[in-house]
């Protein structure tokens, strides 16, 4: 049986449930490239924590996730934010950006 590491990353992966022997279901599902892993000391897009926080946001709005699932992703969200407000390494014009992005959400939290 092939492990999911053995499929090529790409747009359509194949996934066998092989829940039974004699029953197997073979589904289709769109995924994206994803890189393996983000290189040592490099820093988050801006943008990318924008759309994760605005997409958190619309998803309060609409009702469509649970309120402690949005305080989680939130909660992990203002952490990361807060460390790299916190490096010293990083310059003032992009700090005042994450700034901006933390509190935004942190008022989002307290809406919560």
């Amino acid at each position: 049986m092939r492990r999911m590491d053995d499929y090529p990353r790409s747009v359509y992966n194949t996934i066998t449930y092989p829940f039974n022997a004699a029953w197997k279901e073979s589904r289709t599902i769109m995924t994206r490239d994803v890189p393996d892993k983000q290189e040592a000391g490099e820093r988050p897009d801006l943008e990318h924590l924008d759309a994760a926080v605005t997409h958190i946001d619309k998803l309060v709005s609409s009702g469509s996730i649970a309120t402690s699932a949005a305080k989680g992703l939130l909660y992990g969200l203002i952490e990361s934010l807060g460390t790299l407000v916190g490096d010293p390494d990083l310059p003032e014009h992009a700090r005042s950006g994450y700034e901006d992005l933390l509190e935004s959400a942190r008022e989002l939290r307290t809406k919560l």
